[in-house]
């Protein structure tokens, strides 16, 4: 519960409130959520909110089709640079790369958004490198060709846009795995 609320609006027991948190992709039960069908339902508006499921569930599905089966690709998010961010795999980012045929080189972490220096992300040997920071430039490591920028709107909020983020990963890895070819 968000305690920044003040505690009347919480407690009232005449008012409907609604928290999201998700860190998945989305299954079928996150569905809902993510294209916001309870607040559809407080709204009056389910059917829009059923609508806009089917829609992000297609979408998903045929990103899923094509991307699957590509070979995999070790990939370094960075959220920011100072300190240096990252994500775990429990993140809906780690969900996107997984998507796209990415593997997370920092999934294992315990926390959902580590601190890492820049020795471990060197160890880790990403192949790509995404950031949302805009204006970023590519490590001096790394080739121009494995670094790319994807807008935190697009996919840094679990709303229906972050399959448009998924098309934007999707498509820089597609491009980094042609590069190495």
């Amino acid at each position: 519960m968000d305690h920044h609320l003040p505690r009347p609006l919480i407690d009232a027991p005449d008012r409907d409130l609604l928290q999201v948190e998700r860190d998945e992709l989305a299954d079928d039960r996150d569905f809902s959520v993510i294209v916001g069908c309870d607040a559809h339902r407080l709204a009056g508006t389910q059917a829009e909110a059923q609508r806009a499921a089917r829609a992000f569930r297609v979408r998903k599905a045929e990103l899923e089709k094509h991307y699957s089966g590509r070979p995999k690709l070790r990939v370094f998010y960075q959220v920011w640079d100072r300190p240096l961010l990252t994500v775990n795999g429990d993140h809906v980012i780690s969900k996107v790369i997984a998507l796209c045929g990415g593997e997370n080189v920092f999934g294992a972490l315990p926390l959902i958004a580590p601190e890492v220096d820049p020795e471990a992300v060197l160890r880790a040997n990403p192949d790509v490198v995404l950031t949302s920071k805009p204006g970023a430039e590519p490590p001096k490591w790394l080739p121009r060709s494995r670094f790319f920028v994807v807008p935190a709107d697009f996919i840094q909020r679990h709303t229906p846009r972050l399959l448009e983020g998924a098309e934007l990963v999707c498509h820089a890895l597609e491009a980094a795995r042609a590069a190495r070819s």
